[in-house]
């Protein structure tokens, strides 16, 4: 074998290893993110019941409910935006 096709060859098994590599990488993360957003589906969820029970209690609104749905707003945010820069 020649060193060109010596040269060639180690190319093609490390572009090989890569290529490897990130598909391992892609099907774990893919598990992950769809993980999470079952994680999240239920969240979501969970945040629309609560709303739900705030508008049904006609202006008597509890603090403590008001203060679940903020945060509840705001873990989902950001949930959703760190699922969205992973597949970006």
């Amino acid at each position: 074998m020649t060193t060109i096709e010596q040269d060639i060859k180690k190319i093609i098994e490390a572009i090989k290893t890569q290529r490897d590599e990130i598909k391992v990488r892609l099907h774990l993360a893919n598990a992950e993110i769809n993980d999470e957003w079952v994680e999240m589906g239920k969240k979501w969820e969970e945040m629309k019941t609560k709303n739900s029970k705030l508008k049904a209690s006609a202006g008597d609104t509890s603090t403590a409910l008001v203060s679940d749905l903020k945060k509840m707003g705001k873990d989902l945010k950001e949930g959703y935006e760190r699922m969205k820069k992973t597949l970006h």
